[in-house]
């Protein structure tokens, strides 16, 4: 009689200690994925501020170099506009300069009695004497050929 409840003892016992280490091996694995969980919930949160604070980064480089791009083109356009009226003002005082000198033309040859004295004059007598050279060179030619 003694043999079943020593046997019986000894399964509650061993039944005892294997539930005791079954027990201290699950709150250990329980322990170690806790901690596996906060060192991979820090890690992902310092990636994140990290993309994070190199996102902010990239977009403040963008907009300084779109405000320094808009600046440029600005400036271009402001010179392109002071060149722009720099020449309009040089044509149109040289314009201005032409147009008297015209008008004293016209003055002059209507003072001076039109076409037939002062510049007229003098254009007929050219058109002529150019008239003349043609022909006495053509007749030259035509004896020197025959």
């Amino acid at each position: 009689m003694n043999a079943p409840k020593s046997r019986s003892h000894d399964t509650n016992t061993l039944e005892k200690h294997l539930g005791d280490r079954i027990d201290a091996v699950e709150a250990s694995l329980t322990s170690k994925i806790i901690a596996v969980e906060a060192n991979l919930t820090d890690r992902i949160v310092s990636v994140e501020k990290f993309f994070t604070a190199e996102n902010r980064a990239a977009k403040e480089a963008v907009t300084i170099a779109m405000t320094a791009s808009e600046k440029a083109a600005q400036k271009t356009e402001i010179a392109a506009d002071e060149r722009s009226r720099t020449q309009t003002a040089s044509y149109t005082a040289m314009l201005d300069g032409v147009m008297k000198r015209l008008d004293q033309i016209d003055k002059t040859i209507a003072e001076s009695g039109g076409r037939r004295e002062g510049i007229g004059s003098s254009l007929v007598t050219i058109f002529q004497t150019i008239s003349s050279l043609g022909v006495i060179i053509g007749l030259i030619v035509l004896f020197l050929r025959h």
